[in-house]
């Protein structure tokens, strides 16, 4: 999926800089978490990878590389990229405008309001893992002063190891197995119950589940007869990863 951007003509930098952090998890990583992905020179992989967690396509992604690829890296950056642009944020946007992006700021954060909030699933090979990543999450929505600057505190009702819910009502939760996603939902008043928009599942095999061809199984049924059927099939956005 090829991102295409607008010509910057009369659109000023800042508006520019923060237009394409928008439409990439790619520009918004190298723009507000700098410390990672501006380590090393970046790789093809890494653009087309961002391309594909930011696409609407709800099949199942499986990333098979190597590790140091940064897989688990970007997929942070994805999830802290969707939690920051909010129909709230993408208004202001639009309110500070004087470009031709201002109707563009708008009909974004309609479609977003449309949808209603996110609800993420990590899950990893041990709940430590998991909650390591949460860490990384939290840790930019608290102490990133570029995330704040741009997108205020995000701190919502609820925020501890294994389960987050931002100002704007998005919500990440952590597990160590895919058990875990089974039946999960979110209240909410305006949109109803909220199924699992995405489930990250991050290095999710260990030996005890991989170590006979019954446990494999087990875990490819896990998979494919709980965790895809408990992701939201109604919405653009929602898949596993």
């Amino acid at each position: 999926m090829a991102i295409h951007f607008r010509l910057q003509e009369d659109i000023p930098n800042e508006e520019y800089m923060l237009y394409m952090t928008y439409m990439s998890t790619f520009s918004f990583g190298t723009i507000f978490l700098s410390g990672d992905f501006q380590k090393s020179k970046p790789s093809i992989f890494h653009m087309e990878f961002c391309e594909e967690l930011d696409s609407d396509d709800m099949n199942p992604l499986f990333a098979i590389v190597p590790r140091g690829h940064a897989k688990t890296t970007m997929c942070k950056a994805n999830i802290i990229h969707d939690f920051v642009w909010t129909p709230a944020s993408l208004k202001a946007m639009a309110k500070r405008s004087t470009s031709s992006l201002k109707d563009f700021w708008y009909e974004e954060a309609r479609k977003k309001e449309e949808y209603g909030p996110r609800y993420y699933v990590w899950i990893a090979k041990s709940q430590d893992d998991s909650k390591g990543n949460m860490e990384y999450v939290t840790k930019h929505f608290e102490e990133n002063p570029l995330i704040i600057k741009y997108f205020g505190n995000l701190k919502g009702p609820i925020w501890n190891k294994e389960y987050i819910e931002t100002s704007q009502g998005d919500v990440l939760a952590c597990g160590s197995n895919l058990k875990s996603v089974r039946g999960k939902t979110k209240a909410t008043v305006a949109h109803g119950a909220l199924r699992i928009s995405r489930v990250y599942a991050d290095d999710m095999e260990n030996e005890l589940n991989t170590k006979t061809f019954q446990s494999r199984q087990d875990l490819k049924r896990t998979l494919f007869a709980g965790t895809v059927p408990a992701i939201e099939v109604d919405k653009p956005h929602c898949r596993l990863i």
